[in-house]
């Protein structure tokens, strides 16, 4: 029998109405220091509200973003009950931590005794649930070939009454100066910043925010009988984000547009601006499906930037390829394209120390990639090109472990270790 395209709709649309639900009662199940608010306020529905399938789905994702829960389970029964089962993650750790800002960990093998020299210790304290709220709190001293303090105050809504993303962070430290560095000199660096980010809140799909910030920053004489430079800078700016991610830390499909301008004034005058753009596509079914990643983002400025604010690269941050590879620019453009696929299910771990440390998740991706970069530093150009392979494995606490082997176009191949997805 051949249906009638009318008839076959209106079966479409009651098959569909059959399929969604009112919503009578949310139980949250598992929370032990998460406020109820924090689990609430992520949900895609309230109570009252017409259920849809995917809406569990969806809030799902939206608590696992979170970070702070190593495991979450969301169900619906015929009678509008919604269940939320949570396995939160023990939030209170110590910081104990080699900082490798100015040298790479492959470079251990090559001059042990300058990776100890040019690597500092850091102590300290992390909160990834401070207070219940999901809000982090970092503090920690250095000490060693860099040294001094800072601390990192975010959270993604700042109560249950005000829905705004606050991130306030205060530095002070002794540093290379890398712009010396870049040169080949030894010239060290006093960096003091402070700087306060305000906007609504994160989980929306669209949303904008304040940049305020303060930099104190004092340069030891890159050459003799020359005054130690001083500047005390002033920076106002705002952000524009659209994210359409299934999952932050690890999405599998939709897309991420970050959008910046910031403007500088007191010792010194100029504008710069970055902007970063992601997608993702899903190319397999299921709930770890193998996924191509695309990114191009960059950054710019205008006359009177000064060198010590400059973007740097090959100080263990930067451009997988040439980690290694010291250089600056006053603006860039970068490119690069992943295939993600999965190497081992995920699995949960119970650890024998009482009940803080349950279902911690363990588990492997690979992954492929290749990232083309353009640097600009005055009229000089100079282009990167580096290709790898690397494994995402899934870890408690940073949520994403990325090891890589990059080769770049130089012939040259470089090990490397970053904390989240570089793409």
């Amino acid at each position: 029998m051949r249906l009638s395209p009318s008839l076959a709709l209106l079966i479409l649309i009651l098959t569909d109405v059959a399929q969604a639900a009112p919503v009578a009662r949310i139980q949250i199940e598992g929370r032990r220091w998460t406020r109820s608010w924090v689990v609430e306020r992520e949900l895609p529905f309230s109570v009252g509200d017409t259920l849809r399938p995917e809406a569990l789905a969806t809030a799902r994702n939206r608590l696992l973003s979170l970070a702070i829960f190593n495991q979450v389970n969301v169900a619906a029964d015929s009678a509008g009950t919604v269940t939320i089962r949570l396995v939160e993650a023990w939030h209170l750790w110590p910081l104990v931590s080699l900082s490798l800002e100015e040298i790479q960990l492959s470079e251990f093998f090559e001059s042990p005794r300058r990776f100890f020299e040019e690597s500092s210790v850091d102590l300290g304290v992390v909160d990834l649930n401070f207070l219940g709220t999901a809000a982090n709190f970092w503090a920690f001293a250095r000490m060693g070939a860099s040294h001094g303090g800072a601390f990192t105050y975010r959270t993604r809504w700042f109560s249950r009454g005000i829905p705004l993303f606050v991130r306030a962070h205060f530095r002070r430290l002794q540093t290379t100066n890398r712009h010396a560095a870049v040169l080949g000199l030894d010239r060290s660096l006093e960096n003091t910043r402070a700087e306060l980010q305000v906007g609504t809140r994160e989980g929306r799909h669209a949303r904008v925010g304040l940049k305020l910030r303060y930099e104190s920053v004092k340069e030891e004489p890159l050459w003799p009988d020359v005054a130690a430079p001083h500047d005390k800078v002033g920076y106002g700016g705002i952000f524009f984000v659209i994210d359409h991610r299934d999952l932050e830390w690890y999405p599998s499909k939709g897309s991420y547009v970050w959008l910046e301008g910031n403007c500088a004034g007191g010792d010194r005058h100029y504008f710069y601006s970055e902007s970063d753009a992601r997608a993702f596509w899903p190319l397999t079914e299921g709930t770890r499906p193998m996924v191509m990643a695309l990114r191009l983002r960059g950054g710019t400025a205008s006359a009177g930037m000064p060198a010590w604010g400059h973007w740097f690269f090959g100080f263990n941050t930067g451009f997988r390829g040439y980690r290694t590879e010291k250089s600056e620019a006053d603006g860039y453009l970068s490119g690069a394209a992943e295939l993600r696929f999965p190497l081992t299910r995920i699995v949960y771990v119970d650890f024998p120390l009482g009940d803080r440390f349950r279902k911690l998740p363990f588990g492997l991706n690979g992954l492929i990639f290749v990232e083309r970069t353009e640097l600009r530093s005055g009229r000089h150009r100079s282009e990167l090109l580096a290709t790898g392979i690397g494994l995402a494995c899934r870890v408690p606490l940073v949520q994403i472990l990325e090891l890589g082997f990059s080769f770049s176009a130089k012939g040259k191949g470089e090990f490397g270790a970053t904390i989240g997805m570089a793409l």
